[in-house]
């Protein structure tokens, strides 16, 4: 658990296991259902619908339930995997987490209902972190154009990263070096391939347990690049990548899986090593890239104006070389980099989902309440509920009418577990809104009018502490 002063306490450790409740945290699942079933009609060759909400929700159904409530209006036809990653749409990516799934797949429905049009929805899940049954869970849901089972290759990699450590003795108590000890063991029996680095079997295996998982985009193994031996890494990716393309199936697509250190990004020379490699290789033309970043006290944003430059430099390039690059796990930043040349991003319903952080033993002290926050759409940050309610109704204000948000107002109880379905849809809205039209400027002009308006209406208020959504005028000087 993170120190007393820190208000995003309660999404650590950042590499939570399945093996814990998927319910942990508060308020059940049960307490947020829907009395009937909600569809919307879908624009289909044959008759179908999209439920909304109650039951399946996220499924595709040729007729309405019985008793359900019919949305007005046609919602997009879903898009097709290859439609997602190389039409005009955004993509936005959701991470599982702990909470189960059940409201996300409805956040997902809801979001594609709202802007199937200028959105391409997927999910990601984790093959060392998450059960077999939890990715089951995961990609049964219809509006996921894409499926995406990270295998996590970084894992062996805690030499070139700051993971959490796999030996018990590195723990302050034994309690938490028996915990992290069982972890690693699961993470382990979840994808052996770990074990197999440097083996002629590694790319096969890797690919095989994202087929077994049910993907349909397929990664490299995403083995983290290593500063000290740059050349060498790089050449390991490519071999690597190439090897995976030779394995692929029929209508299978592959993803070159880049996970970069912190020094790495902050070394211009590598970054540039690094670029002008990709750049030489048109047989990958999707990049999903994944940085750790220095922690951050401020949230799940990223602030170090030389990784904030690398990735400005990654989105130019893939923009310019007509290449699709999806910045996964990285929230905020990653819808930023929307207007930089960026196709995609991921995020998810804690920080952990929402910026991949160098690992570091912390401790709560006990006593200490969590502070209640908020995603605010308005700031694009997340802010103390108290403040979020002396905010609304002013000029300027972007009110939600998310069914999360209905729920905790129809209270007035503050209520996390809510609440974290309201900050994905949220971020949904934002994706969406990123897309903005050729004519009027494309994704560049939507997000600085997007930043501009928060910046004003920041500017309107008296915004204190980590209610100050700081990050906005770097942004703007950015863009």
């Amino acid at each position: 658990m993170a120190d007393a002063e820190e208000e995003w306490s309660d999404d650590y450790p950042w590499d939570e296991l399945d093996e814990l409740s998927e319910n942990e945290g508060g308020t059940s699942q049960e307490s947020m259902a829907p009395a009937r079933y909600e569809v919307m009609e879908l624009a289909e060759e044959h008759p179908a619908y999209l439920v909304l909400a109650g039951g399946p929700s996220g499924t595709v159904v040729s007729t309405p339930p019985p008793g359900s409530v019919t949305r007005s209006g046609i919602a997009s036809a879903i898009p097709s995997r290859d439609q997602a990653i190389d039409g005009q749409r955004l993509l936005f990516l959701y991470h599982a987490g702990q909470p189960n799934f059940t409201q996300g797949r409805e956040v997902l429905s809801r979001l594609h209902a709202m802007n199937g049009a200028a959105l391409g929805i997927g999910v990601v899940t984790s093959i060392p972190r998450h059960t077999p049954k939890k990715i089951a869970d995961v990609f049964d849901c219809h509006v996921a154009a894409i499926r995406i089972a990270d295998p996590e290759g970084f894992w062996a990699d805690r030499g070139s990263l700051l993971l959490e450590s796999e030996d018990p003795a590195s723990y302050p108590n034994e309690d938490a070096g028996l915990r992290a000890a069982r972890k690693a063991s699961n993470m382990r029996d979840r994808a052996p391939y770990l074990g197999m680095v440097g083996q002629d079997q590694f790319v096969s295996e890797v690919v095989a347990a994202q087929r077994q998982a049910g993907a349909n985009v397929i990664l490299t193994s995403g083995r983290a690049l290593n500063p000290s031996t740059a050349a060498r890494s790089i050449a390991d990716l490519v071999e690597e990548g190439d090897h995976l393309h030779s394995l692929l199936r029929g209508d299978e697509r592959m993803a070159l899986n880049l996970t970069l250190p912190h020094d790495f990004m902050t070394n211009k020379a590598l970054g540039e090593m690094l670029l002008a490699e990709l750049l030489e290789r048109d047989q990958f033309d999707t990049w999903y890239v994944r940085g750790q970043w220095r922690y951050n006290e401020g949230g799940p944003l990223l602030r170090d104006p030389d990784v904030l430059s690398f990735y400005k430099e990654l989105s130019n390039l893939a923009e310019e070389e007509e290449r699709k690059l999806i910045l996964p796990q990285s929230g905020l930043t990653g819808w930023y980099f929307l207007a930089h040349g960026a196709k995609g991003f991921g995020t998810g319903t804690a920080a952990a989902q929402q910026a991949f952080f160098q690992h570091r033993v912390f401790g709560r002290q006990q006593n200490i309440t969590d502070v209640q926050r908020i995603f605010e759409r308005a700031l694009i940050h997340a802010i103390e509920y108290r403040t979020h309610r002396s905010l609304v109704g002013q000029k300027g204000y972007l009110p939600c009418d998310c069914r999360w948000c209905e729920a905790v107002d129809g209270t007035g109880v503050y209520n996390r577990s809510i609440l974290q379905w309201h900050t994905l849809y949220s971020q949904g809205q934002l994706c969406a809104a990123a897309k903005g039209t050729i004519s009027a400027g494309g994704s560049r002009a939507a997000v600085r009018r997007i930043v501009r308006r928060s910046q004003q209406f920041r500017e309107s208020q008296v915004l204190l502490g980590k209610d100050d959504p700081k990050h906005l005028s770097s942004w703007l000087q950015m863009l």
